[in-house]
């Protein structure tokens, strides 16, 4: 099976809808970090109103990641980008010990649910490291959630084992996140 990576672009915005409107993928829309309102507005966005304002960043080229294609098909998302764009992450007080610093943030990533569970997670990490290395990038930030055996939706910055997997180890915590750290 042949994996490919490619970074959002404003060709690609279908692709990136028709990923992130399947049923397991919440109707979020990757939204949630670039996202200006309050926790309870966010909660109240529709699967709609995320999508239209998605394609309108990928369309503006404001998005930041990669779709992943397997056997040309779209099966995975990866949102990564240097920490200094992720504003909402930089403003919140459990990310600030690191928002003034060189640093990569991995905000978000999410496979397909047919594909899950196949070791496919650790072959996208592979390349979205890879990537951000040849973008410069020489720290890595991830943001797991806390816990074993978490429901899907709980895991939407991606799990923890593939990040223990690839040599992240833990720099710091909050009550719900383990932030993680690698260096490339």
């Amino acid at each position: 099976m042949k994996l490919e990576l490619r970074e959002i672009s404003p060709e690609l915005a279908d692709d990136f809808c028709e990923l992130h409107a399947r049923p397991e993928m919440g109707g979020y829309f990757c939204r949630f970090w670039q996202f200006e309102g309050d926790k309870e507005s966010w909660f109240n966005t529709t699967p709609e109103e995320n999508q239209t304002a998605k394609k309108a960043e990928i369309k503006a080229g404001a998005a930041r990641g990669t779709l992943f294609y397997l056997d040309g098909r779209s099966v995975g998302w990866c949102q990564f980008a240097h920490r200094s764009f992720f504003k909402k992450m930089n403003d919140r007080d459990s990310f600030k010990h690191s928002a003034n610093e060189d640093v990569w943030a991995i905000g978000c990533f999410t496979v397909a649910k047919d594909v899950r569970k196949t070791g496919l997670s650790q072959r996208i990490l592979e390349k979205v490291l890879e990537h951000i290395k040849g973008l410069g990038g020489k720290t890595v930030e991830a943001y797991p959630a806390k816990g074993d055996k978490l429901p899907d939706d709980d895991v939407w910055m991606g799990p923890k084992r593939i990040f223990e997997a690839a040599g992240f180890t833990p720099y710091s915590e909050t009550p719900k996140i383990l932030v993680m750290r690698k260096e490339l």
